[in-house]
């Protein structure tokens, strides 16, 4: 492996269920010097109803263990751990850090909740389960991002912290 600290994302849409494209992806991730891959957990079609599917499980191991990268994983653009029922979703959470283990990705990246930077208890809910997913993952880092927002640019400015002030 090269000594360069270079991560290549690999769009969801290039790869979409197919190892021979995933396999060329990779392939373009280390011609361009990378040795990081940021891998979409939705486009390798491992998981239904959020549980892995052993035979692409296998498959794709098998593709990503011929290249030399170290790997991260974004969970489903779809997943949001206050949608639905909650121990599920921390539940499949746990299915994602399974197959991480199998293929050697070390970071796992999700978005939090949709929540307006107002609600204090929608944040210490969202706090709290991922600190109980942390504890799943032992070894595995747990990345959050910010979540697509697509209301309105007040409520957006809400979201991230540089809205209207609030009254005292």
């Amino acid at each position: 492996m090269n000594n360069k600290n270079i991560g290549i994302g690999l769009n969801a849409d290039w790869v979409d269920g197919d190892d021979e494209r995933l396999r060329h992806c990779l392939n373009l991730a280390k011609s361009s010097g990378g040795n990081s891959c940021e891998l979409i957990a939705h486009s390798m079609d491992i998981f239904i109803n959020h549980k892995i599917l052993k035979n692409r499980l296998l498959d794709v191991k098998k593709v990503l263990l011929e290249f030399d990268f170290n790997y991260s994983m974004h969970m489903p653009y779809s997943f949001d751990p206050q949608r639905g029922d909650i121990d599920e979703n921390i539940s499949f959470f746990k299915e994602c850090i399974n197959f991480a283990r199998e293929v050697n990705i070390t970071c796992i990246t999700a978005h939090a909740s949709e929540i307006n930077i107002y609600d204090e208890e929608g944040i210490k809910k969202n706090i709290e389960i991922y600190k109980k997913v942390g504890k799943l993952a032992e070894d595995i880092k747990i990345g959050i991002e910010n979540p697509y927002y697509t209301k309105g640019i007040d409520e957006c400015r809400d979201y991230i912290g540089v809205g209207r002030q609030v009254a005292k």
